[in-house]
Order: structure tokens, then sequence, then C-alpha cells
């Protein structure tokens, strides 16, 4: 595939990449809550009004959901967004749709920051500013406005999913058919949702654009089998995935994979032949009007990475699943060590295998659904499961590495994509220039920090790099008995007169009167 075919879709991405970078100053990240309502984040117990505003997700906590609140206690305010965890154990949980009003009472607070999630992001990233855990929940009186209907329906149809799984399959199995065929995954056991993941594909159970093509693909064949022309085959597809959308959400990978469709169908009634690197520019274009914050998103960013990479290998290499496989794996390599810190070997392996079944069990779950038979099924996830189970035990299943730097995606994506699509010397110049580019920007000349004294009543504090490295007591003094660990904290009235060794990267102290040095050396 030649560049130009790809010169004018990357320049409108890298225009509204630029255009959303200058907007981030102020900042596009950055959600303040406003100051009134987080005095309601301080006391145990608050009542808020608000309009359930998205699907249920099935999470070991209870079942979440995003709400727009607009009343908090007795204040009213513009709607603000609160991600809610309601317990199973409220009967109204079940009956809660998108578009409902409701009243609320629980423990709000503000968003959190700990070394495994960075729950502040992630909520800032979702326009959100609290987090409700609910203690009791009431449906208020109303019917649901005439834009959340479809949305509404589209949960009622969720709910009969999870009845028809719980009714004919074991608990785990109902959990991983509920995240193939729909994306949800919450439900599951804590060690079978490791093994899945260290498999390398828990894409098969999270929202991704796969579902919708194969939903799609599934609709074409349907009409196909029943005769009916080109164009009514599609307008059945494009109505089928906007069911689709409005069952699981509008996340990133279902929206990606549907406007791609779309543009491709519109295409075809207006007489054009839009190519699928137009369909994907497009997509992501609309996508980012809508929602801005998405590009720094997991799923914006893997999702069309993904098929881009597809785009880019397939033309040269084919569409075998070997090459499919790791035209995938090769464009995701950047943000899984980003998110993950890990990428998993076995994944090349069982994604041979699995990806292709995945469309013909997500066939069998949709047509069991329909018709209230179990297929089979059970046998089938099982048998996934196990080998999920085995791939993960193997010793080579893994491999941890740390997270690449800005510059390091850019020298690996403009490695990756010039190997593609350049000659051979071409490439290799690329690859030599990109490598010396991310050499220069990692390299910094070491400055040596000063040394930093804190005189007290009792002593000496001796620090650098912004930490207390040793302290010296000249007063005998119970004062600041436990700001240096014992064995860096020294008495000139017991050692004499001490001296301190400094070259720039080591601290060393040395007693003046024996030459001995006290405490060893500290980098």
């Amino acid at each position: 595939m030649r560049w130009s075919h790809f010169r004018r879709p990357l320049v409108l991405i890298a225009a509204a990449v630029a255009g959303l970078t200058a907007f981030a100053k102020r900042p596009l990240l950055k959600n303040e809550p406003p100051p009134r309502i987080s005095a309601y984040a301080r006391i145990p117990n608050t009542t808020v009004e608000a309009r359930v505003a998205s699907h249920s997700s099935p999470k070991r906590g209870g079942e979440r959901f995003w709400i727009e609140v607009d009343k908090t206690g007795p204040r009213i305010h513009k709607p603000v967004r609160v991600l809610a965890y309601i317990s199973r154990k409220i009967p109204e949980v079940r009956n809660l749709r998108p578009g409902h009003r409701v009243r609320l009472s629980g423990k709000l607070r503000l968003p959190f920051v700990s070394k495994k999630f960075d729950e502040a992001a992630y909520m800032a990233r979702r326009r959100a500013s609290f987090v409700m855990h609910v203690k009791t929940a009431v449906i208020l009186e109303g019917p649901i406005p005439l834009s959340w209907r479809p949305l509404a329906w589209g949960e009622a149809a969720h709910r009969n999913l999870q009845d028809y799984l719980k009714k004919n399959f074991s608990k785990p199995t109902a959990s991983v058919l509920e995240g193939l065929l729909l994306g949800y995954r919450g439900r599951m056991k804590p060690d079978l949702t490791r093994a899945i993941q260290d498999a390398g594909v828990m894409h098969l159970l999270t929202p991704s654009g796969a579902k919708v093509t194969i939903l799609w693909v599934w609709a074409l064949a349907v009409g196909t089998v029943i005769g009916i022309g080109p164009s009514a085959r599609w307008s059945f597809a494009v109505a089928a995935g906007g069911l689709y959308l409005c069952i699981v959400g509008f996340e990133p990978p279902y929206t990606r994979a549907y406007l791609m469709g779309l543009i491709l169908f519109a295409g075809r009634l207006l007489d054009r032949r839009p190519g699928a690197v137009h369909a994907w520019a497009a997509s992501a274009l609309i996508s980012l009007c809508f929602w801005p914050q998405g590009l720094f998103s997991p799923g914006f960013q893997m999702t069309y990475l993904a098929m881009l990479g597809l785009l880019v290998i397939i033309p040269r290499f084919g569409a075998s699943p070997f090459v499919m496989t790791a035209a995938v794996q090769a464009a995701l390599l950047p943000p899984l060590l980003a998110f993950f810190g890990k990428i998993s070997l076995a994944g090349f392996f069982v994604n041979l295998v699995c990806v292709p079944a995945s469309a013909f069990v997500a066939g069998l779950g949709f047509f069991g659904w329909a018709t209230g038979f179990s297929m089979g099924l059970e046998a089938v996830i099982q048998a996934f499961c196990g080998l999920c189970r085995f791939a993960a035990s193997r010793s080579w299943a893994v491999i941890s590495f740390p997270p690449l730097s800005p510059i390091g995606w850019l020298c690996y994506y403009t490695a990756l994509f010039s190997g593609v699509v350049l000659s051979f010397r071409r490439a290799a110049g690329v690859c030599m220039a990109a490598a010396g580019f991310a050499v220069f920007s990692s390299w910094k000349p070491h400055s040596p920090a000063p040394i930093r004294l804190q005189f007290r009543p009792w002593g000496v504090i001796v620090g650098a790099e912004g930490k207390d490295v040793y302290c010296v007591r000249t007063a005998p003094s119970g004062e600041g008995l436990l700001r240096c660990p014992m064995r860096r904290t020294f008495s000139t009235r017991e050692e004499g007169p001490i001296r301190v060794h400094y070259n720039g990267r080591t601290i060393r102290f040395q007693s003046t009167q024996t030459g001995d040095s006290l405490g060893g050396p500290v980098s």
C-alpha cells in the first residue's frame, strides 16, 4: 500500500490531536468538582436526585451506573456526573433504566489515586466528579423521556440476556458468555480473570470493535440467505448494529467499528468508494468531536491503533490469521506496556484459535438467546477457560517490561510504520535515525545536586537529591531523634569532628580522629 493512501487521513488525525493538545492547556483532563457539592463528600450519608445516564455494569461491588446529579441534599444545581455503585440487594436495581429519575442515599466521595488504579484520571476522562456508594434507591414517578427510550430498551435486553444466562449456564460460564456477547465481565472470579488476561485474550470479553464486526458479518450473511438485495442487506446490518449499540453502550471500540461500517455504507449509497483508511480516520474525527477526552482513554487508543495496524500490514502481507494476529500484537505493544506493564507471548498462539472461534460462538450465543436453548455452549466455554488456564500457566506466557516514554512511543511507531511501508534501505535509515533520536533525547548530562544543610538546635541534617541522608547531633537533646535512621545518626560528642565527602553521587561520612568511615556511603 502506498504512502499516499495514508497521508491525508493521518494529517487530519494529527491536526485533531494537535488541536486537542492545545485545548488541553485548559487543561482538558482536569475536572474540578463543584466546591459547594464537595462539602457533601465529607459527611457519612448524602441524598441526591439524579437521572440514570448509562447501562448497568456488573461489578464485584455491585451494579455500576453513571448518573447525572442535579440535586444534592436541599441544593439544586447544574447536572454533575457521578459514578454510582448500587448493591444488588436493593430491589430497585434491576428495574433501573437509562433516563429514569431516581433518589439515592449513600456515601458520596471524591475519587482516589492508588498505586494500582488512578481513579481520579479515569473519572476525569469520563467528565465525572464524584463516586457514590448507594445504600437506598427509589425510582421517582414519571415517564422516561423519548430520547432515552432506545437506551432503556437496550438495558431491558441486557437484563433479559442475564436472565437467560443465569437460567441455562453455571456462574463462571455465564460471566464469560456475558463478556463474549456484550463486553461485560465484572462478575468473573479473580483467578479466571488473571488466567484469561495472561493468555492474551481478554479483549474477547471487553468492549471491542470485533463484536460489532462479527454482528455486521452475521447480519449480512442472514440477508444473503434470505435473498434480499445488497442495499437491503446493508440496511439490515446498520439497523442490527444500531440496536447492538443501544444494548452495550457507546464505548470507543463499538463506535469505531459501527461508524466505519456506516461510512462505507453511506459511500455505497452515494456511489462513492471510500477506502477503509478514510473510514478509519473519519470515525476517529467524529468520535473526538463528541468526546475529546476519549483520545486519552485506553479503549480509544487501543481500538484505533489495532485497526491501523491491520490497515497497514494486511494489504502488503495478506489477511491470514497469522498476519492479522501479528499486526494487532505489534500495533498494541506500547499501550499494553503502558496500561498493564506486561505483554503476553502466549496470546499470540491462543488468539490464532480463539479469535476465529469467537465469531461462531457469538453467533451461537445470540441464536441461543433468541430461541432459549443453550446450544452446547457450556462445554465450549469450559474448553476456552481450560485453554486459557493452560496457556497462562506456562513459564514463558507473560513477560513484564517497563512502559515506554513518549519518545519511545514515537520511535517505535516510526520504525514499525517505515518497516512496513518503505523499502528496506529507507526503512533501515529511518529506524537508525529514530534510534539515534531516542538515545539523544533520553541522554541528560549529570549535574551534581548540592548538599543541603538544615541547622537545628540539636545539630545538623545533611541531605541531597531532596532526601534527608544523615543527622549529626551536636547537643544532648531528645528532639528529632527519629528524623534519620539510627545507623545514620552520629554525635560529635562521641565521634569527635566529622568530615563529609560528596562527589555528586555519593555522600560519605568520616571520623577525622580515626579516619574510619561512618555508616557507609549513601547514593
